[in-house]
C-alpha cells in the first residue's frame, strides 16, 4: 500500500511539472495559468489589410501565435509568441521595436469598454475597437518606455486613468514578449474570481497605433487596397470616413470564433466601433486540440491516402483520448493508428476507398475525445476516377537559369516559393482538377491575404484536348513562351491567391478563339501544409465553349509558375528585368536576373519554373528565345507533356498504316510465282 502511494505521489509531481516549471531568470516557480495558440497567418486585420511597404516590416511580425499567461509568485506574467519580430530595426530599449501590444484584463468587476487612448493628449487616438467583455485594467507594450515621446508607450493603466510601470523584455531567439505585472498591484485570478483578457496587436507608430489608409502604396501606413467593385470601393470610402476602421492586425479570439467575423462587427452607419472579445477564463482548465496534416487528399478510387493527426496537449492535460472519423460516404473507410492516447501524441489516419465510393469532394470530421472534452478537425477528400501525376525537380525556380528573387523582404530568407515539385490532373463526374504542389513551406505563408489561401504563386495550365488550338497563351506578355504547334492549347487557365480584378483579372479560364477570358467558374483553393494548389474546373464548361471533345484524343498540357503581382500590368506576371540596370525600387519588388538582349527585345520570359517532359532541360528551354525578333515572334518555344502515364488513360487513335517496302515485296514475289505457274501449264 506504500508502495503504492509514493508511486501516485510522484504521478502527482510529474503531472504537476507539465504546469509548473522553475523561472529560467530568478529560480522561483512559475506556474502557467492560462495558454492558447492563435492561427498563423491571420494579421490581416479585417482580412485584407497590407502591411506598410517599407522593407523593415518583415512577413509575420504582427501575426500573433501563441499567448500564455503565467504566476511567479512576485508577478503576472503575459507571453507572447510572435512568427517573428522582426529584429529590432529601429533599436527599442525593451528588445523590439515594431509590434504595439494592448492586453485588456477584466476580474468581473470592470466596466470599462473604450480602449485606452495614446495619451491624455490623445484620447481618441486608439485601436479604434470596443472591448465588449469590459475592462479594469490594462497594459500597453512596445519598444519604448513610459514618457518616451510624450506618450504612454510601456506602461499599464487602471480604467481610472491611473498607471503603473510594468517590465517589458523581449527575446529574437524565441520571437516572444514578455510583459511582468506585479501582483502587488494589479492582485492574481482564482477559480472564484478568474480573469478574461482582450488581447489585440498592431503596429507601433511612436507609442501610437498605426493607421489604415485607402492607398495602393505607402511605406509607412496599413494598406487597404481601394476595391475594384465600385459598391465596394464606396463602402470602404465610408467606413474610414466615419472613422472606424479597426486598427489591430492580429487578436485572440474564443474558440470556434473567427477575427474576420469579430472585427466586422463596426457599423460605418452609426459610428460605432467592431466589438473585440476576451479569452479566458484564467486560471484555465486543461484541454487539447487536434489538427489533420495535410488538411486534404487526394486519391484515386479504389486506392488510399494517409495523413497526421496530431493531438496536442495545454495545461497539464493528461486523460487518454480517443479518435474517430465521421462524413465518410458510401465505400470509404477510416483507420487511425493508434486510435487513442495520452496528449500530445500523433497518429496516421488511413483513409480507402472503393469501386463505391462516390467520386467527387468529401469533407471528413476527424474527432478527439476524452468522453467529456472533444476538439474537431476537418479534412478534405478528393475521389477521382484516374489521376495522372508526374514530378519536377526540386530547386530549378529560376528561369532559365540565372533569375533570382526580389530583394525585398517578402522574398529574401524564403526558398521554393515558385519551385514546382509535383503537377496531378484528376477528374470526377463533374469537374477536371488541377493540382501543383510546391517546396516552399506553407507556400510561404499567405502574406496578403489572398482570398484563396496563398499569396505568392501564380499558376497557368495550358491543355491541349483536341485538334487545332493556338500556341501563343492568352496571357501573352505575361509569361513571355509559345508552345509548340502540335500540342497548341484548346484552353488555359491562371490560378492565383486572389480573386478580385485589380490591374487584370484573376482565376480565370480561356478558350482557344475567344475574345476575353472566363470568370466566376475556376474555383482556386491551397492546402497550406501539403504546399498544394489546386484548380476546379466544370466539364461542362469546357463542352460549352469547345463542343464534344474526341475521346480518342491525347491530352497534353503546359503548367508553368510565376511570381503573382497585383499591380502588374502583364496579366499578374511579376516581370523579370536585368538586374545590372535595376532601379532600387525593381531590385526590391521584380524578379532579377533577365538578359538584357532579351529584355530590350521584349522576350525575356517572366516564368520561374516550368514542368517538362522527361529529358528536357529547362535552362536550354526557356533561354531558347531570339533576340533578333522582336515580342511574340521571339519568344522561346516550350514543350508540352502528355496528360496520361505509359500504357494508360485514353490514347489518340491514328490512322493504321502499311510499311510500303515489305508490301511492294510481297507483290513483286506474288507475280513471280503466278508467271512461274503459268509458264509450267504450258
Amino acid at each position: 500500500m506504500r508502495r503504492f502511494q509514493g508511486l501516485l505521489i510522484v504521478a502527482l509531481i510529474l503531472a504537476s511539472a507539465a504546469v509548473i516549471s522553475p523561472g529560467k531568470s530568478t529560480g522561483q516557480t512559475v506556474t502557467t495559468l492560462f495558454e492558447m495558440e492563435d492561427p498563423v497567418d491571420d494579421d490581416h486585420g479585417i482580412d485584407d489589410f497590407m502591411y506598410p511597404e517599407h522593407s523593415r516590416f518583415a512577413p509575420g511580425v504582427f501575426d500573433l501565435t501563441y499567448f500564455a499567461v503565467r504566476d511567479d509568485g512576485t508577478n503576472i506574467i503575459f507571453d507572447l509568441t510572435f512568427r517573428t519580430l522582426g529584429g529590432n530595426p529601429l533599436n527599442g530599449p525593451n528588445g523590439f521595436s515594431l509590434q504595439l501590444i494592448e492586453i485588456y484584463v477584466n476580474d468581473g468587476t470592470g466596466t470599462e469598454r473604450s480602449a485606452m487612448p495614446v495619451s491624455d493628449t490623445e484620447t481618441e487616438d486608439t485601436a479604434q475597437v470596443r472591448i465588449e467583455n469590459g475592462w479594469k485594467w490594462a497594459v500597453r507594450a512596445n519598444g519604448w518606455p513610459r514618457g518616451h515621446g510624450g506618450r504612454y508607450n510601456t506602461h499599464g493603466r487602471w480604467a481610472t486613468g491611473d498607471v503603473f510601470d510594468v517590465q517589458v523584455s523581449a527575446s529574437q531567439a524565441t520571437n516572444t514578449v514578455t510583459i511582468k505585472v506585479p501582483k502587488s498591484v494589479v492582485g492574481s485570478p482564482s477559480e472564484a474570481q478568474p480573469w478574461y483578457c482582450t488581447v489585440l496587436i498592431g503596429a507601433d507608430n511612436a507609442g501610437a497605433w498605426r493607421k489604415v489608409i485607402l492607398y495602393e502604396k505607402s511605406l509607412e501606413f496599413i494598406r487597404w487596397l481601394p476595391d475594384p467593385s465600385p459598391a465596394r470601393a464606396d463602402w470602404q470610402s465610408r467606413v474610414i470616413g466615419a472613422g472606424v476602421e479597426p486598427r489591430p492586425l492580429d487578436i485572440l479570439v474564443p474558440f470556434g470564433l473567427r477575427q474576420k467575423d469579430i472585427l466586422l462587427t463596426f457599423n460605418e452607419n452609426l459610428g460605432t466601433y467592431a466589438k473585440v472579445l476576451a479569452v479566458g477564463p484564467i486560471p484555465g482548465r486543461p484541454y487539447f486540440t487536434v489538427t489533420v496534416t495535410p488538411s486534404s487528399g487526394i486519391v484515386e478510387t479504389g486506392k488510399s491516402v494517409t495523413v497526421s493527426v496530431d493531438v496536442r496537449r495545454f495545461l497539464g492535460y493528461s486523460e487518454q483520448v480517443n479518435l474517430t472519423a465521421t462524413g465518410l460516404p458510401q465505400g470509404m473507410s477510416a483507420s487511425f493508428s493508434p486510435v487513442s492516447g495520452t496528449p500530445p501524441f500523433t497518429a496516421s489516419l488511413t483513409i480507402s476507398t472503393s469501386g463505391e465510393t462516390p467520386t467527387g469532394v468529401h469533407t471528413l470530421t476527424v474527432t478527439a475525445s476524452d468522453g467529456t472534452l472533444t476538439s474537431t478537425a476537418q479534412i478534405k477528400v478528393w475521389v477521382a476516377e484516374r489521376v495522372f501525376e508526374i514530378t519536377d525537380p526540386e530547386g530549378d525556380d529560376y528561369g532559365p537559369g540565372t533569375y533570382k528573387y526580389p530583394l525585398s523582404s517578402y522574398f529574401q530568407g524564403k526558398q521554393g516559393l515558385f519551385d514546382i515539385t509535383k503537377f496531378m490532373f484528376f477528374e470526377d463526374a463533374q469537374n477536371y482538377y488541377f493540382a501543383v504542389t510546391f517546396s516552399a513551406d506553407r507556400l510561404g505563408g499567405n502574406v496578403w491575404s489572398g482570398e484563396a489561401g496563398f499569396s505568392y504563386q501564380l499558376v497557368e495550365v495550358w491543355v491541349d484536348c483536341k485538334p487545332g488550338g493556338e500556341t501563343v497563351p492568352f496571357s501573352r506578355d505575361g509569361p513571355r513562351i509559345k508552345i509548340e504547334e502540335k500540342n497548341a492549347w484548346d484552353f488555359g487557365l491562371q490560378m492565383t491567391g486572389f480573386y478580385k480584378p485589380h490591374k487584370a483579372k484573376r482565376n480565370w479560364v480561356v478558350f482557344a478563339g475567344e475574345l476575353d477570358v472566363v470568370t466566376g467558374v475556376l474555383t482556386v483553393s491551397a492546402d497550406l501544409a501539403s504546399r498544394t494548389i489546386v484548380g476546379s474546373l466544370p466539364k461542362n464548361v469546357v463542352v460549352q465553349h469547345l463542343g464534344s471533345l474526341p475521346a480518342d484524343y491525347t491530352w497534353h498540357a503546359v503548367v508553368i509558375s510565376g511570381s503573382q503581382d497585383g499591380f502588374s500590368e502583364y496579366w499578374s506576371w511579376r516581370v523579370a528585368v536585368p538586374e545590372e540596370t535595376a532601379t532600387e525600387a525593381e531590385r526590391e519588388w521584380k524578379i532579377l536576373g533577365a538578359d538584357s538582349e532579351a529584355y530590350s527585345a521584349g522576350v525575356s520570359p517572366n516564368v520561374l519554373d516550368i514542368v517538362l517532359p522527361p529529358g528536357r532541360d529547362q535552362g536550354r528551354v526557356l533561354s531558347g528565345y531570339n533576340t533578333r525578333e522582336m515580342g511574340v515572334g521571339g519568344y522561346a518555344v516550350v514543350p508540352a507533356f502528355a496528360l496520361t502515364a505509359p500504357g494508360e488513360g485514353p490514347t489518340e487513335e491514328k490512322p493504321t498504316e502499311f510499311p510500303v517496302l515489305p508490301v511492294v515485296v510481297v507483290v513483286i514475289l506474288i507475280v513471280i510465282v503466278a508467271a512461274v505457274a503459268a509458264l509450267k501449264r504450258r
